[in-house]
């Protein structure tokens, strides 16, 4: 099932938490701009949304539903929110306004940490990365949990 929507310039939702701007999709492009904040900082995403039919299918599910999808694995990075997993899930959530389930990195990792996390290539090495953190940061066991998920 397609669904053509149209939001410009919208309203912040969820009391502040959540907002969206500038989104226009249609069943094969996305025409606008995506900005989305979580705790009004912007969200960056590792991928993007790069299935548009899985978006698709993905907000009609949220409409009637509300969120049912994993978690997505985010991190406060200062100025912005950097979402690890979950692009699709996350634009379908601010169109149609399911508040997403989100776990967060620990604040205490080092630099040296989260080079390794920035260089994984794929979901497989930042599970791995994610994986040898545990030991340091036994918080990591929520992530890990998710991550492995995520692959499944």
């Amino acid at each position: 099932m397609a669904i053509d929507l149209t939001i410009v310039n919208s309203q912040p939702m969820l009391a502040g938490v959540l907002s969206i701007h500038w989104l226009a999709i249609t069943s094969t492009t996305i025409h606008k701009e995506f900005k989305m904040n979580i705790y009004g900082k912007q969200v960056v995403t590792r991928n993007g949304v790069t299935d548009v039919n899985k978006l698709d299918d993905l907000i009609a599910d949220m409409v009637v539903h509300g969120w049912r999808g994993r978690p997505i694995i985010v991190a406060d990075m200062g100025e912005w929110i950097q979402a690890f997993t979950g692009s699709h899930r996350l634009t379908a959530a601010s169109v149609t306004g399911a508040i997403p389930e989100l776990v967060w990195l620990p604040s205490g990792l080092t630099e040296d940490e989260w080079v390794g996390i920035h260089f994984a290539n794929d979901d497989d090495d930042l599970l791995r990365v994610f994986q040898g953190l545990v030991a340091n940061h036994p918080d990591m066991t929520a992530v890990v949990a998710v991550m492995q998920d995520e692959i499944d």
